[in-house]
């Protein structure tokens, strides 16, 4: 096997590792997720696969996990696939049809089925693959949207067959929520002192006598606070060195921040709508900052190494570049830059709505209103999680009692129909603190009924559903009709004879 064209100090058999995986044969495991703190190199070694790969021919569809897009139904999926989006064509009228209305490239019609768009999805990667190798990338994953995650999930349980293999990077140590668990992992750890001190050496100016030995015991062999803590060195000696007490990612995002010091204010308040928006395009993000058009008022921050700017966009250099220069910045200028960028917004009521909602320190009925539109047009997509959170933000923003609770309500019946019972048994305790309105409690019951059910609690299940009825039971045929169904369902599935006595 070649080794890669990129070669990371102190990487070379995680490197390995990662081309043994990718390059398996069919039908073994061809799946890896990269777990490790920030800096650790995640990224790098992604890069050097994905070149890797490329060199060989492969098709790479990768994406990047976007903290400002996790709320966006099927964000992720539309950035993954955006490479080959055109061979859906290829696809069955029905299969086409619901993954163009997922990511937004075609009108949603009719109820959505997740099993369609899941199938369209494998089967789109599985025509590509039958041509030339595909490995999927997705960096970041604990930033992608829930939505996305549950089809690339479905997908990876049944790709093994095919000619693709599937990298998968995350922070932490263990696989963040919407990822399996059991996933054959490959967790990162510093470098050896060797690699750490190497790495020192490779950058353009070393520090030397108690600078170096202060700085490798404080980076504790994470390549990016060696990295960054050199080039702070070279600035301004050991006193520009940070707090050592305080937790590593910390100081790599302190060091990021104070960059910001020194730039002029103009561009100062462009990285910070930057940061709040974070992958809004150039032009928006200028219009909203109120700063012309000449893009030259990025070059200070291009050259403090904090952002890149090209094709219409604005990237930081790592998120946590972005998390310094925006968690930096007073509170009311992060509200500020929401709201402009909202205003900015007004041909995106999705991105408008969750801005709104960054901007929103109460409750406001405009906001909560808003969040409840763009719940609708998610779950209309299929986007039953972006739903959900996006019903139960806007409830936390409805000034009446009876609208949070109504909004809570919805929000269950999308997190029921997202599969996550232990977020709609949450949702109904809240609904229940709130209203005594026997339809909506009846709604809410229908969905934590169905729930607890799946979830093994037949019993408790049983007595949500019955208590919706009786005494009072709901006013609305439909939502009366609704409950005795599930509680019949749930009577038959429990197998309890006081349960079917019922």
């Amino acid at each position: 096997m070649a080794e890669p064209a990129v070669t990371l100090v102190g990487r070379r058999s995680e490197i390995r590792r990662i081309l043994d995986v990718i390059e398996a044969e069919r039908g073994e495991s061809r799946i890896l997720l990269l777990l490790g703190e920030a800096g650790t190199g995640k990224t790098r070694l992604v890069a050097a696969a994905t070149d890797h790969a490329r060199g060989g021919g492969w098709v790479v569809l990768a994406c990047q996990g976007s903290e400002a897009e996790s709320q966006q139904s099927f964000a992720s999926l539309h950035q993954l696939l955006l490479p080959v989006l055109p061979e859906a064509g290829t696809l069955a009228e029905h299969l086409r049809g619901a993954l163009e209305s997922a990511v937004g490239i075609a009108p949603v019609g009719g109820q959505p089925d997740p099993m369609l768009l899941r199938v369209a999805v494998l089967t789109l990667l599985t025509g590509v693959s039958r041509r030339r190798p595909v490995l999927l990338v997705v960096d970041d994953v604990q930033h992608s949207d829930r939505d996305s995650l549950d089809v690339l999930g479905f997908v990876a349980r049944r790709i093994a067959a095919e000619d693709v293999s599937v990298l998968l990077t995350s922070r932490g140590q263990t696989p963040p929520e919407g990822v399996a668990g059991d996933l054959p992992t490959l967790l990162l750890g510093p470098l050896s002192e060797q690699a750490a001190a190497d790495l020192v050496d490779a950058q353009p100016h070393p520090p030397t006598g108690r600078t170096r030995i202060d700085l490798l015991q404080q980076a504790g062999g994470n390549p990016l606070a060696i990295i960054e803590l050199c080039r702070a060195a070279k600035m301004g000696g050991t006193g520009a060195l940070p707090d050592g007490g305080l937790p590593r990612t910390e100081r790599i995002q302190q060091m990021y921040a104070a960059r910001l010091h020194g730039l002029p204010e103009i561009t100062q308040r462009l990285i910070l709508y930057a940061a709040a928006s974070e992958y809004e395009d150039l032009a928006t993000i200028m219009a909203a900052a109120g700063a012309g058009q000449d893009i030259a008022v990025w070059a200070p921050a291009e050259a403090a190494g904090l952002v890149t700017v090209a094709d219409g966009r604005v990237a930081f250099r790592h998120p946590l570049a972005r998390a310094g220069s925006y968690h930096g910045a007073p509170a009311y200028l992060r509200q500020r830059a929401h709201r402009d960028l909202a205003a900015a917004l007004t041909a995106d009521p999705a991105r408008r709505a969750w801005h709104l909602a960054a901007a929103c320190l109460g409750q406001d009925e405009s906001v909560a209103a808003a969040l409840e539109d763009t719940a609708e047009l998610a779950e209309r997509r299929g986007g039953f999680f972006a739903a959900a959170r996006a019903l139960e933000r806007s409830a936390e923003c409805s000034p009446a009692a009876r609208d949070r609770a109504r909004r809570y309500a919805k929000a269950l019946r999308a997190a029921n129909n997202a599969g996550d019972p232990s977020w709609v048994r949450e949702l109904y305790g809240k609904v229940t603190a709130l209203t005594h309105d026997p339809d909506v409690l009846g709604l809410a019951a229908c969905g934590a009924g169905m729930a607890l059910s799946l979830f093994g609690h037949q019993r408790e299940a049983f007595q949500v559903l019955l208590g919706a009825l009786e005494p009072k039971s709901p006013k609305h045929g439909t939502t009366a009709l609704a409950l005795t169904a599930v509680l019949q369902g749930v009577a038959f599935q429990s197998g309890l004879p006081e349960v079917r006595g019922g």
